[in-house]
């Protein structure tokens, strides 16, 4: 991840996207994906479920919504129908995705499977805590009650459970948020990527 291009100190003017989106006064949980069932957002919708009753918190879903997932985007549009939830909002593509980044409290993965999960990474580069699921890469930058929570795919009661810890202490949110950037600063600087494949190629060719 490109940690100067991902950098909270940045001027977003997120108040004018807050007007925007209706966020004035609210804390944000956010996730950033394409409409694929891969991600898990019926899960998501289920934890927006146990929050309907709070009128301050709200949840965002960034991302495109592909023809080819027309049906699962259906599916959670009824899910929030049953439901009769308020408090979820989908946003769509967006062409820089950093001034949503930076409104969000608490960044949650609930994808039932992924390698190494990019979002995550800008998330973590833009000093977000981390609630995600166990997939991929995710327990090599996301240390629990360091910078985040990990969590059992599809475990709908401790997802709740560990956003509702974050959502109702703030100074566990900062704290959990400047871990990350440090983490993404030291591991995930695409300088380090860039380096450690030279190096690897170096190697190749020394041995060929």
């Amino acid at each position: 991840v490109d940690i100067n291009f991902f950098d909270p100190s940045l001027n977003y003017n997120t108040n004018k996207l807050r007007k925007k989106i209706n966020l004035i006064n609210k804390l944000v949980i956010g996730t950033v994906c394409n409409i694929n069932p891969v991600k898990g957002l019926d899960t998501y919708i289920e934890v927006a479920k146990a929050f309907s009753t709070n009128k301050d918190i709200i949840f965002l879903i960034i991302g495109e919504k592909y023809k080819s997932q027309e049906n699962y985007f259906k599916y959670l549009l009824s899910l929030i129908k049953k439901y009769n939830l308020k408090n979820i909002n989908f946003i769509g593509l967006t062409k820089d995705v950093r001034p949503y980044l930076k409104l969000i409290d608490v960044y949650v993965c609930t994808s039932k499977n992924e390698s190494s999960p990019l979002s995550i990474w800008e998330a973590m580069s833009m000093q977000k805590p981390i609630v995600s699921t166990d997939v991929g890469d995710v327990k090599k930058f996301i240390i629990n009650n360091v910078n985040g929570f990990i969590l059992r795919v599809g475990d709908k009661q401790s997802l709740v459970k560990s956003i509702k810890k974050l959502t109702e202490n703030q100074k566990l949110r900062i704290k959990f948020g400047k871990n990350s950037r440090k983490i993404a600063k030291k591991e995930l600087n695409i300088k380090k990527c860039i380096k450690l494949h030279v190096n690897a190629y170096e190697e190749i060719l020394r041995n060929f």
